[in-house]
């Protein structure tokens, strides 16, 4: 069975680790991310090497329906977040 790891328990295992304390690496952790979402919200990529690249891609716009009124409606287009994993990195899941 698969289990999820939240960023709590990612904390208990970085200060484990490091021998840091949990609320330090905590905040390192969410320095960590709140940088990737900030820089990848700028537009810029984000490569991690042996682990991947954090990058916006624009998509198109298209048509679609909204359900509740039965009408067609216009999705604009915008950009959306993208991780692509390493080659290492997929390699270590098979």
């Amino acid at each position: 069975m698969k289990r999820t790891i939240n960023k709590s328990m990612l904390a208990g295992v970085v200060s484990a680790k490091c021998s840091i304390a949990k609320k330090d690496a905590d905040q390192i952790i969410s320095a960590t991310f709140n940088l990737i979402k900030n820089e990848v919200r700028l537009g810029n990529k984000v490569r991690i090497n042996n682990f991947g690249v954090f990058d916006t891609v624009m998509r198109k716009g298209k048509p679609g329906m909204d359900i509740s009124r039965n009408i067609q409606v216009r999705i604009p287009p915008h950009k959306t977040p993208v991780f692509r994993a390493s080659k290492i990195f997929k390699a270590k899941i098979k």
